[in-house]
């Protein structure tokens, strides 16, 4: 079971967001953390609540009696690096026993635990109660929206957030419609796609292997992005204002700015505990940190190897940026930085072709030209029969929101139109969505 199957869509999220509006505010992260173990189990099973509890006592066990920094430094790393080791095994228990589609709630839940411990052990942080902490780590929105935050982030912002109005409900409908169509109407008919060009045909010639490339990429992004978005408007009706997770990575023009436009909170977490902003690190230092890091996360998030090798590849080029960025590739035009950015990346994506190594080999031989540099016919005619969810994948690819935003400073009249259209057209994409779901569901 995933985010887009109908009993979390029409059952669980409803009835969570219900529970939280009617308890206490301050009482509010008691069912959102109950709605997050609920959907762990729906999605990974008792082997997933299990993990994530562990992850959750564990880190909070680890915050109530680790010294602090003013206590004695060595004393504070000691426990926060066996603070985070607890969490890294963890997290290899849960590859061995959580189906991957599962696995991104329990990355984020080890990420905020190793970032309270960490936070715990270098500043002033506050010590929390087990059931306040555990309704801090486990809230079912931020277990697939992203955002990591402290204890007292999360603390104030449950305090400040206003009373659900029309206002508040409209805007996180909309939102929420947003990454239902990025989740329904493009992840799913390009996950379908490249099941089909795995499954059904046999890839030949260098254009097939090619156009398969952004197949993988669209169902990828807009499977983080649109689970993110419907997080964030989750919280949007509930008066928590999360941050943009996603700010257009296809204007970047460099691997480390395309990054740092992606999964935003996160992102910034990670290079927070990791490459800490006033220290400076070196080409070398860079790469050993980079390096396990982005191997352990694709290792974690896929079965097999690929994943482990897709994030060496990444931390690769990550590292040799960095070392090249120096001397001279900001020499290059920046419109040919952001081309050749787009294209390794594209290239990379070709390593989560398969699972199956010796599969994903043949699929880069056949991109080398080993049979043909002629697109085949069985190719062209699963493209053609998803070129309108191509075409809506690569118009999503646009910073769409900032061009309507900034056509509406300067014509009021899309302001006054906003105020129908926006409405109408949030109930017809759910409408959209939810009866593309059914369908699938009755094949």
């Amino acid at each position: 079971m995933t985010l887009t199957s109908l009993p979390i869509l029409l059952y669980l999220i409803p009835l969570t967001v219900l529970a939280a509006a009617l308890v206490p505010q301050n009482r509010r992260t008691v069912p959102l953390a109950l709605g997050g173990m609920v959907y762990a189990f729906l999605t990974g099973g008792w082997e997933s609540v299990t993990v994530m509890l562990l992850m959750s006592f564990s880190a909070w066990f680890t915050v109530r009696l680790q010294p602090h920094a003013d206590d004695g430094r060595r004393a504070a790393l000691r426990w926060i690096y066996c603070g985070c080791a607890v969490q890294v095994v963890l997290l290899a228990l849960a590859r061995s026993l959580v189906p991957e589609h599962a696995r991104m709630p329990l990355l984020l839940c080890a990420v905020q635990g190793i970032f309270s411990i960490r936070q715990r052990g270098l500043t002033k942080m506050h010590l929390p109660g087990l059931m306040p902490y555990f309704g801090y780590a486990c809230t079912l929105p931020r277990l697939f929206a992203g955002p990591v935050l402290s204890y007292e982030e999360s603390y104030q912002m449950h305090n400040a957030a206003e009373k659900a109005d029309l206002k508040t409900l409209g805007e996180g409908a909309e939102i929420c419609a947003r990454g239902l169509f990025q989740l329904v109407m493009l992840s799913l008919p390009m996950e379908t796609l490249w099941h089909r060009l795995r499954t059904e045909v046999t890839l030949v010639s260098t254009p097939d292997a090619l156009l398969t490339l952004p197949v993988i990429y669209f169902t990828i992004y807009y499977r983080l992005k649109g689970a993110a978005t419907l997080g964030q408007g989750i919280a949007h009706m509930m008066g928590l204002k999360y941050a943009d997770s996603f700010d257009s990575p296809v204007s970047a023009f460099s691997f480390k700015g395309y990054f740092s436009r992606v999964m935003i909170p996160l992102t910034n977490c990670i290079r927070l505990i990791f490459l800490p902003e006033g220290k400076k690190i070196d080409t070398f230092t860079y790469c050993a940190r980079v390096l396990p890091l982005m191997a352990g996360m694709g290792l974690f998030l896929r079965d097999g190897a690929s994943g482990m090798v897709f994030g060496i590849l990444l931390a690769l080029m990550l590292g040799g940026e960095r070392f090249l960025l120096e001397r001279w590739l900001t020499g290059i035009p920046k419109p040919i930085r952001r081309f050749g950015t787009g294209l390794l990346l594209m290239l990379c994506m070709g390593i989560l072709y398969s699972a199956d190594q010796s599969e994903t080999l043949n699929f880069f031989m056949t991109l080398l030209g080993r049979n043909s540099i002629a697109l085949s016919s069985p190719v062209l005619y699963m493209l053609t029969g998803s070129w309108v969810s191509l075409l809506f994948c690569i118009i999503g690819q646009l910073p769409l929101r900032k061009w309507g935003k900034s056509w509406e400073e300067r014509h009021s009249i899309l302001a006054k139109c906003k105020v129908i259209a926006v409405p109408l057209l949030t109930f017809a994409v759910t409408v959209f969505c939810m009866a593309e779901l059914f369908s699938r569901y009755l094949r």
